[in-house]
Parts: structure tokens; sequence; C-alpha cells
């Protein structure tokens, strides 16, 4: 939303508005991803001293928080809840990989109560029945979890109520270790007793890349669309299981995308293959071009440069790679009383 070629400290709200408004036009509410994300801002900081940065982030957070409110008082109620129901305040505070600390501490000195104190007009001003939300990845590890659950209780004991739901983002694998799902969400469920929701935010479910190739690094061609959607229905049935019986009740369940077109993991994998320089093919999506391969960062692109970049990929392996799980929704929603799918 940030243009840096406009030389005023304005945010544009256009293209955001959009999407809310496909999603009011179809009865769908929306979570709003995201206020605080290291990966998207990063290009805007590089080279800023903390303090001009904690400045630049108060204004986007305020400008932010007016939109949102603005937005839910413009428009009608939908499914009995604001348009806008849920926020992400947080996103990927902790880092990746060991040892698990603050990036934002680690890459500009701001410190957990650094950013509570940005995000103070967020609290003074929250939208009416909205959920605050901190969302993390790879919740499935249960040290890094911890880390995660210790940041999320000092983030509420620097500035109390602040956080009220706890995403966890569920970007897993096919050959994902049920006994891992059922430990996290047996955390979970101790967070639900001390007052916190619970939310799966970014759910896909990914081809690892030791089945995706063979030893010569090329894309196996014996799992067939139906098999790798057999095995994903059969997966997520036991992960519905596991959240039944963990007597967590979701806040919500939110897909990365409805089919394997864009794919999270994919993604990865694909620019490691291309950064490593990695012999061995790309697999191919819909929109691998756009996700899957390095080039320069623009804050803005044209409708036309997305086109060019989706032409021209690979199509080597796109019948492997293109199995949906949209039928799969309905089992995942009846893990939680509660749950509802958003966009």
């Amino acid at each position: 939303m940030y243009n840096p070629n406009i030389d005023m400290e304005k945010y544009d709200f256009h293209c955001m508005k959009r999407c809310l408004n496909f999603c009011k036009r179809n009865g769908m509410n929306a979570r709003y991803h995201t206020l605080l994300d290291k990966q998207t801002c990063e290009n805007v900081m590089k080279g800023k001293e903390k303090a001009e940065i904690i400045r630049e982030l108060k204004s986007y957070v305020e400008q932010s928080i007016n939109f949102i409110n603005n937005y839910n008082e413009e428009n009608k109620r939908i499914n009995g809840k604001p348009a806008i129901c849920s926020v992400d305040l947080f996103n990927e505070i902790i880092s990746f990989d060991k040892p698990y600390v603050n990036i934002w501490e680690k890459e500009y000195g701001i410190s957990l109560q650094d950013l509570t104190d940005i995000f103070q007009y967020a609290k003074d001003h929250k939208p009416d029945e909205v959920t605050y939300v901190y969302n993390e990845p790879f919740l499935e590890n249960e040290e890094r979890r911890n880390a995660v659950i210790e940041t999320l209780k000092e983030i509420n004991r620097l500035s109390p109520g602040l956080i009220d739901t706890l995403g966890s983002q569920m970007h897993i694998e096919i050959t994902q270790d049920p006994e891992k799902i059922r430990s996290e969400f047996q955390s979970f469920n101790e967070l639900q007793k001390q007052g916190y929701n619970i939310q799966i935010t970014e759910f896909d479910m990914c081809i690892p890349e030791w089945v995706m190739f063979d030893e010569d690094g090329k894309l196996q061609t014996q799992y067939s669309a139906e098999t790798i959607l057999d095995a994903k229905a059969k997966k997520i049935s036991v992960i519905s299981q596991i959240i039944e019986d963990s007597g967590v009740e979701l806040e919500g369940i939110t897909y990365w995308s409805v089919s394997d077109t864009l794919d999270h993991n994919l993604q990865r994998t694909n620019q490691k293959t291309w950064s490593d320089g990695l012999s061995r093919d790309i697999a191919s999506t819909r929109y691998a071009g756009l996700y899957s391969f390095e080039r320069e960062r623009t804050m803005l692109f044209s409708e036309q440069e997305i086109g060019k970049a989706t032409m021209n990929v690979p199509t080597r392996a796109k019948d492997t790679t293109k199995s949906t799980i949209q039928r799969d929704e309905q089992s995942i929603q009846q893990s939680s009383k509660k749950s509802k799918t958003e966009v």
C-alpha cells in the first residue's frame, strides 16, 4: 500500500478497498493482513534510523486503523459481524530459525516494548467487535511455538488486552506428522483456557521436495492429481479429528488458496532451486512466474506485468501440481463449532 515514489506520508488503500468490496459482494467477512510484517516493510525501512522507523510505523498504524474503522462504519455487517472482523496486528515477529528471537529487535533495535508503544493507537481506537491477531508460522515446531507463546504473553503483559487471538498459519506438508499437530493444539487448548482465541490463518498443504523430485532432479510423474488429492483429503480428515479432540473452538479458518495454483511452500521450493542454482526442474503452477523466481522487487507493478510474468513460465509437470482441495473445505470446517471460512 505504500508508494515510495510519492513524497508524502500517505498510504494508498485503493487496492485494499477493491478487495474488501469483492468480499462484500460475495457475502464474505475479511481478515486484514497485516499491520506489521518485516518482509513487506524492509524496502521502506532500509537505511533508516530506529526513531524514523518508529515514526513511520506509528503513522502507518494510525492511518490503517482509521481506514478499518471507517470501512466498517460505512458498510453493512456481513454474517452478523463487521465486514472486517479480524486484524493481524503482528505477523512473524519471531525468526524462522534458531535462535528464536525478535527479528525487529535484531534488525532495528525495536523491542517488544517499542512495538506495543507503536500500536497504542490501535488499542485506543480498536474497531468494535474486531479481534486483534498475532500471526505466526511453523507452530507445529514445539520449540518455536514455545517462543511465540512467550512473546504473545509478553506483548499482553506490556499492553494488557492488546492481542485477542493467536493465529497459526499452518503452511504444512502432506507428510506432516499428526502427533506434532496434536501437541500444537494441546498448547492452544491451554491458551484458550487463559482467554485467548485461536485461528488457522493461512492453511495450505504442499508436496515436500523429496516426494516432488527424483534423484536426477526431475519432477516425479507417478503421482497423479487424483492421488495427491486423495492423500490430502485423508490428512485433512486426521487433522480435523485432532482439532475436535483437542477441545479448541477455532475463531476462524482461512485458506491460503482454494486450489494449489497458489502454493506457499511450492514458491519456496522454486526460489531455492533458483537462488541455489540447483539442477532440477521448476514446478509450475498457474502463477509460478509471478511468485517463484528472483526478480527486482518493486512496490507497485501493473496488471500487464503480472500477465507477462504469468504467461512466461515453464509448464512441465503442471498436472502434478494443480490438484484442488476445494472438496476438503467442509471437513476441516467441521473441526470447530465456531469456525467460518474467511478471505
